[in-house]
């Protein structure tokens, strides 16, 4: 389960991720904060799942 404070941070890197000063923008199409923010936690609920079902 992701913290506020996590949550918080991962929409803060996102946008970093956005910057002008970041290589996204050489990214096919158009990303956006949301999508790398929707890819972030995509990936950790995909974590936390594995994890979960290795320590069974």
């Amino acid at each position: 389960m992701i913290t506020i404070d996590i949550e918080k941070k991962m929409h803060l890197v996102a946008t970093e991720f956005c910057s002008e000063n970041d290589t996204m923008k050489n990214m096919l199409g158009n990303v956006q904060p949301q999508d790398v923010y929707a890819a972030l936690i995509a990936t950790n609920q995909y974590g936390e799942n594995y994890l979960s079902r290795k320590n069974k």
